[in-house]
């Protein structure tokens, strides 16, 4: 169990790229209007603040032609408001938070392969949310819940970091069966491993009555 002063929030790739209409991997999904509509003026009112994990996805790449999110360009842009930010953003070249690459999200600059920079990661988490443990909580928005989401959870998992994803917050890869694939997922499955779910009006209980929160995750 933590107090609420212990419960931090981490937005991922709520990027221009994937959130606004006129780019090319648009999500459409529901949680493009939640974060913008309840949970930033939430945060707002409630004075909080969020971590924040951003994508550079130029070429060039071990493999395939994906090339996006490009410095200085429209669709790198956070669509969140920079007074709910820490200002500390982690860039990352890959689902996966811990690759990285030399002139990571340098605009006009010669992008270089990727590559894993752990350490470098876990010194981010640290400043951002303090050491591992279960005194803390990190809530997790963003997209997407079954590609990048899945991918950092794993990884905070494995740092002993307790997490918990806002259901109405984040949103599958977009396709026909969108909803019924984020239903599967939040229910169950293989996922569960991984990761809780809180829903926003238990959010909202927890930071407006000061309750605690159970972090507790049963470790494999």
């Amino acid at each position: 169990m933590n107090t609420v002063e212990n419960i931090k929030f981490l937005g991922v790739d709520r990027q221009n790229y994937f959130v606004h209409k006129s780019c090319d991997q648009y999500n459409g999904g529901p949680s493009i209007k939640f974060v913008k509509n309840q949970l930033v003026p939430f945060l707002k009112h409630h004075r909080l603040k969020t971590s924040e994990i951003i994508s550079d996805y130029r070429q060039p790449r071990h493999m395939g032609t994906y090339h996006a999110c490009i410095p200085g360009e429209f669709d790198y842009q956070s669509d969140l408001p920079d007074d709910i930010k820490t200002g500390n953003p982690w860039i990352k070249c890959t689902n996966s938070p811990i690759w990285v690459r030399d002139n990571i999200g340098i605009p006009n600059s010669k992008a270089g392969l990727p590559y894993q920079d752990p350490e470098g990661f876990t010194k981010w988490l640290v400043k951002e949310f303090g050491k591992p443990g279960p005194n803390n909580t990190i809530i997790v928005f963003g997209l997407t819940l079954d590609c990048c989401i899945l991918a950092l959870v794993q990884e905070l998992y494995w740092r002993g970091y307790y997490t918990k994803v806002l259901v109405e917050g984040t949103d599958v890869m977009p396709g026909p069966d969108q909803g019924k694939l984020k239903k599967q997922i939040i229910s169950g499955g293989i996922y569960k491993a991984w990761m809780k779910f809180i829903e926003f009006k238990e959010l909202k209980e927890t930071i407006g009555n000061g309750k605690t929160i159970d972090s507790n995750i049963k470790q494999l």
